[in-house]
């Protein structure tokens, strides 16, 4: 087994860190590191491998830091919400491209035109998929936890007088009003 590295709370070999294309697995994610078993350890570069297979190793890596992922729960998300991510921005590049292109006189430019809206479809389901990803992210850090916060205010306005209570104001969108007809 090659020397290992513990590279953004996952193990990648030393071999991985000098040449990122040549990926082998290594040692123990940071998780883990009072009581490593084999079976955390082979997860760790299991999943590292997977992450670099996909072209997203590094962005992966430093999107599960960047979200302190503490378990490897935590870390998959954040690779699978990476690889949904390029995906999306790589669809989109391929959008681009077609739509850029002359018409060849052949109906070729409807054909590209139905492309171009199947990858900018695809691409949004993508990006669905990753803000989801978010959500769930944000529910695992929080533990299913949720805070509200209730604030009573109490306002006595005597004849003739006008009141305004507001919190903080500030620009929001306009709300839409949907009425019934009678």
């Amino acid at each position: 087994m090659a020397p290992v590295a513990i590279a953004h709370g996952e193990a990648v070999s030393y071999d991985a860190v000098k040449m990122p294309d040549q990926f082998d697995a290594g040692g123990i994610v940071d998780t883990l590191e009072k009581s490593p078993t084999t079976v955390a350890i082979g997860a760790s570069g299991k999943r590292a491998r997977a992450a670099q297979s996909v072209g997203v190793l590094e962005p992966a890596l430093d999107a599960a830091d960047s979200a302190q992922a503490g378990n490897s729960i935590e870390k998959m998300l954040c690779h699978q919400m990476t690889a949904a991510h390029f995906e999306a921005m790589r669809l989109l590049e391929k959008s681009q491209q077609l739509s850029e292109k002359s018409d060849g006189g052949d109906g070729a430019a409807v054909q590209r035109g139905h492309l171009v809206v199947k990858y900018i479809n695809a691409a949004a389901r993508l990006m669905d998929v990753y803000q989801n990803g978010c959500l769930t992210l944000q529910k695992l850090k929080m533990r299913g936890t949720q805070r509200v916060v209730v604030q009573y205010q109490q306002v006595n306005v005597g004849d003739g007088g006008q009141a305004v209570v507001a919190g903080k104001l500030g620009a929001r969108a306009p709300r839409r009003v949907t009425r019934r007809k009678a």
